[in-house]
């Protein structure tokens, strides 16, 4: 599927040069023919929702710890998708089983983590796989603590940085191995550098360049497709 420069800002909302790789990646390798009932996860302004609906997904929940509908809507309606439900939903207790085809999540687990609370973290995930249907989807994508510049930046610029768990790639792979198989990739270097939007937008256009030669393990976005 193609994008106007609009509705990849509107779908991923900030960075968005390096963390729209989440969404190219997935249009890639998912058949969206097999999904049908959808569950977005941390949702805040629903971009992933968006998504979903521009794929012709119907039967779409948005969800956040907290009620969204308000700010979701505004998005949602502005490109016509009154159909998408939103409810309040907490990741680590979801209660359902076997249910969704296809649970989506963008940069959550580490606000799950929050004070290093990596238990939280495993439950969300465990409790994902449980509602998902047998051979359904977890996708998502997911800051990850990346490089010791990164580190840095984020505890002295970002209010949250000292409190956030940021995941490790080999953690992410632990976490998930519950899953029949997973497939992943890793992105973004000099993106997180920006203070501004255009800055980050800017620095991801030369993270195109240099990314394949930059270690896994520096990365700082990790994209994931799950299978149960």
């Amino acid at each position: 599927m193609k994008y106007t420069k609009v509705q990849l800002r509107d779908i991923v909302q900030w960075d968005v040069t390096n963390w729209a790789k989440s969404i190219y990646y997935w249009d890639a390798n998912i058949n969206f023919d097999n999904i049908s009932s959808c569950l977005e996860i941390g949702a805040c302004r629903g971009g992933l929702s968006l998504w979903l609906a521009m794929h012709g997904k119907k039967d779409i929940i948005c969800s956040d710890y907290n009620d969204n509908r308000s700010i979701a809507f505004q998005l949602h309606n502005k490109y016509g998708f009154d159909f998408i439900q939103y409810k309040v939903i907490n990741a680590t207790n979801i209660g359902i089983q076997n249910k969704f085809d296809i649970i989506c999540f963008k940069s959550v687990l580490g606000g799950i983590g929050y004070n290093d609370n990596k238990q939280d973290q495993e439950k969300a995930i465990s409790e994902m796989y449980n509602a998902l249907k047998p051979g359904g989807l977890l996708i998502f994508a997911e800051n990850l603590r990346g490089s010791k510049m990164h580190i840095f930046l984020r505890e002295k610029f970002v209010k949250w940085g000292n409190k956030w768990r940021y995941v490790t790639i080999d953690e992410l792979i632990k976490m998930t191995s519950l899953f029949s198989s997973i497939q992943y990739k890793t992105y973004g270097f000099l993106g997180l550098l920006g203070r501004k939007e255009w800055q980050r937008n800017f620095l991801g256009r030369i993270d195109t360049l240099i990314c394949p030669f930059v270690p896994e393990k520096r990365k700082y976005i990790g994209i994931f497709i799950c299978k149960k």
